[in-house]
Formats: C-alpha cells, sequence, structure tokens
C-alpha cells in the first residue's frame, strides 16, 4: 500500500470523525452563500452529471472558494426539513437539509456548472439524532442508495412516531421555491420539502484546515522528507552533497546540557527526530532552544501543538528564555498585527532601535570573543578550583592526624611519669 492511500485513509477517517458542519438553519445563511435551484434537479437523481447555475453567482463563488478553500466548503444540499425542534430543552427553529455533499463548479464554453460526487453524500446524522433520538433502525441502512431517493425518506418519516409532513417530498425531482418554506415555517408541524440548494457554510473549527493540508499532501508531486521517513518511503536521493549545520547554540541566551545539545543537533541536521520524558524535564525549554537556534542560522520554524497551553508554555520560553517575544507570532494572534502596523509606522518615520546599527556578522564576531574569553575565565576557575581542593584535601589530612598528635604526646608524658616513679621505687 502506498503513502498516499494511507494518507487517504486517515484524511477519510478524520473527515467522518470531525464532519461537524453546522446546517441548523440554512435560512440565516447570506444571500451570497446560498443558492436555491429552480425546476427539476436531475443532478440528484443521476440523471445528469452535472447542472447548470447563474454566473453572478458561480463567479463570485469560484474566487471565494479558492480564497476561503480551508475555512470554508461549498455544498450541495437537498430533502429540506422545516419546522420546530426542541434541542436541549430549548424549541428552536431548524431549516436542514437531510443530505449533503462537497461541490464543484465549473465553468464551459462560458457558461458555470455545478457537479458533485454521488458516491460521497452524506447524510446529516446530527439532525436524524435529534429527530429520532432513541431510534437505531436507520443505521443498517445509512450506507444503501435508497436513503439517496425521495421515497425512502417518505416511507421511512410516515412510519414514525414523530409527526412530519412528508408526503410533499414525492414531487422530487420537481423542486419547491423559497416562499415555501416560509411557508412551512408556519405551521405546527415540521415538512419535508423538495428543495435542493448550494450553500458556503463554515468547516468544522476542529478540522479546519488539517483536511485542505491532507488533501496537499496526497495531490503533491514531492513528499517532505520527515514524512517519508514516517511511511518509510524512499525519496529520491539529490545530486547536492549536504554538510552539516554550523550550529549556533552557543549564541544562545541560556545554559544547555549535553542531551539538549544533541537534540539540536538531530534538529539541524536530520529530517526527523523523537524527544520523550515525563514531565519537568525540559521539553518544552528544549523544543524553545531548537526554534531560537533555527532562527539564529537565519531559518523559520513552525511549532505545532494539539492544545493551546502547549504553544503558550513554549511562547512564554521564547520570551522569557531567549528574548524572542518580538519575533515569534501565533497563529490567530491579533495583537500581532497592531505590533507589526506600530513597527511598521516607527521604520517609516525614521525610529531606529540601537541594535539596528551593527551587523548581524559584527555581533557574531562580538559573541564569539565574550564565548573565548568566557572559556578561558572558566578553564583559570577549573585549575584554581582543583588546586583549592586538593589544599583542602591535605588540610583535612592534617586535621585528622592532630589528636593522633596529642594522644601520643599524652601517652609518652605518662610513660615518663611511670618511668620517673619506678626509678625512685628502684633506688
Amino acid at each position: 500500500m502506498s503513502y498516499k492511500q494511507i494518507i487517504s485513509y486517515y484524511r477519510d477517517c478524520y473527515k467522518e470523525d470531525s464532519a461537524s458542519i453546522n446546517l441548523w438553519n440554512v435560512n440565516k445563511l447570506k444571500q451570497e452563500d446560498r443558492l436555491i435551484l429552480q425546476g427539476k434537479d436531475e443532478l440528484g437523481t443521476g440523471f445528469l452529471p452535472r447542472l447548470p447555475i447563474p454566473e453572478e453567482f458561480a463567479a463570485p463563488m469560484l474566487k471565494r472558494v479558492a480564497m476561503y478553500q480551508r475555512e470554508r466548503v461549498l455544498l450541495y444540499a437537498r430533502f429540506l426539513f422545516v419546522g420546530k425542534v426542541t434541542i436541549k430543552g430549548e424549541l428552536k427553529t431548524v431549516v436542514s437539509p437531510l443530505l449533503f455533499s462537497e461541490a464543484t463548479i465549473e465553468q464551459d464554453n462560458g457558461n458555470c456548472y455545478f457537479s458533485t460526487q454521488a458516491d460521497e453524500t452524506e447524510i446529516n446524522e446530527a439532525l436524524l439524532q435529534q429527530l429520532l433520538p432513541e431510534d437505531n433502525a436507520l443505521a443498517e441502512s445509512l450506507f444503501s442508495e435508497e436513503t439517496r431517493s425521495a421515497s425512502f425518506w417518505t416511507s421511512y418519516f410516515s412510519n414514525n412516531h414523530i409527526e412530519i409532513s412528508s408526503l410533499e417530498l414525492l414531487q422530487y425531482p420537481k423542486l419547491a421555491q423559497y416562499s415555501d418554506i416560509k411557508k412551512a415555517l408556519t405551521k405546527k408541524i415540521p415538512s419535508l420539502l423538495p428543495i435542493s440548494m448550494l450553500i458556503f457554510v463554515e468547516r468544522s473549527k476542529s478540522s479546519r484546515g488539517v483536511l485542505h493540508e491532507l488533501d496537499t499532501i496526497i495531490n503533491a508531486n514531492q513528499l517532505s522528507a520527515p514524512i517519508g521517513k514516517l511511511f518509510n518511503h524512499t525519496m529520491a536521493k539529490s545530486n547536492k552533497v549536504s554538510k552539516p549545520a554550523k550550529l549556533k547554540y552557543d549564541f544562545l541566551p541560556g545554559l544547555l546540557s549535553g542531551p539538549q545539545k544533541k537534540v539540536i543537533a538531530i534538529a539541524a541536521n536530520n529530517s526527523l527526530g523523537c524527544v520523550s520524558g515525563p514531565p519537568g524535564t525540559g521539553k518544552s525549554y528544549t523544543i524553545a532552544a531548537v526554534a531560537a537556534e533555527h532562527m539564529a542560522r537565519g531559518e523559520s520554524v513552525l511549532i505545532v501543538a494539539n492544545n493551546e497551553v502547549a504553544l503558550d508554555v513554549i511562547a512564554d520560553k521564547l520570551a522569557s528564555n531567549f528574548t524572542l517575544g518580538d519575533v515569534s507570532i501565533k497563529a490567530g494572534q491579533k495583537a500581532f498585527l497592531k505590533q507589526l502596523k506600530d513597527y511598521t509606522a516607527d521604520l517609516l518615520a525614521g525610529y531606529f532601535a540601537d541594535d539596528l546599527d551593527n551587523s548581524p556578522k559584527a555581533n557574531e564576531q562580538e559573541i564569539n570573543q565574550l564565548n573565548r574569553l568566557l572559556g578561558k575565565l572558566e578553564h583559570r576557575f577549573m585549575a584554581f578550583s582543583q588546586k583549592a581542593i586538593s589544599r583542602g584535601l591535605r588540610l583535612s589530612d592534617r586535621r585528622h592526624l592532630l589528636p593522633s598528635a596529642a594522644l601520643l604526646r599524652t601517652q609518652r608524658a605518662t610513660f615518663t611519669a611511670l618511668g620517673s616513679s619506678l626509678h625512685k621505687g628502684i633506688v
């Protein structure tokens, strides 16, 4: 199995797990975000591969789809449920489709059309779960082609304990009008209307950008080196001989251990690396150090985490330990725009910081001189410390001998006195 097939499988799984698009009331969408189809919907029946749409809607929508392809998605929706439903104890107006799928707009000979993949049609499970909270019969037929026909839903709801007016749906593929939505909203009984529309809605915030990136990886002609390593994909050998990066962790304003320097070397010279450890072992500091070292070599770094707290911790390390708070940007950080505008305005006005007077090379030379001086001082300090330790050990040994000398002097005096006494006794 190729890496593209594996990533496609992951994409489909992620899409299913995070497909929480808000479709509860498409009637609230702006006029430019929706188009109610007129006449007959022969695309939904499979009779036609595409349907024509007005150019005044298609032309601007093409640009908007290209601009907001990460944040929003164009959907082809049909079989509209209209009525009031109790959601979490609150009665709400619901105007939501039973079926939807992603749509594509194309231009052909001056005309505009839209199409969709029939096998990618999805059921609005959030709506059905709200209408039928205790029903499990539908789950068995979710993957049946009959769910795409109006007769399936009409027969299903006619035998359901919820009272829904669904006979009008049998007119499909003949479509109802927008005025029929207004009429249905005034009724006490919910209705199923034969309405098809194009809607431009926001993607789920949890999956925003992720699906787009996965599609980009799948369709890319060349795979990035880290992803290639993850999937054991053989990369094309380059004719260029890559030299080991000249590391600049000595320029960082912080102390680094041997393992942390090794991590920096791995990040600079390898396509993929892994660091693990329990909480409180300095992983966030090491990540910040890796980013700072890359920036010292003129490279940009993207730091990604699965939660906001982890990013905040690393951002704090960059600001407090490496004084890089002004050059790091967090996605969605609106305050940065104001800082950028103020900084640009100061530059245009002729205000420059003192640190801009020196070139980076001059600063590096100064840091190298300071590091050499620091190395000499450390060497002298270590030599002095070794001498002090040796002298302390000698003094310690002498102190241990003092009690023994005192004891010998006492014993000597005792033996001398004893000898004198014996001498007198003999005399």
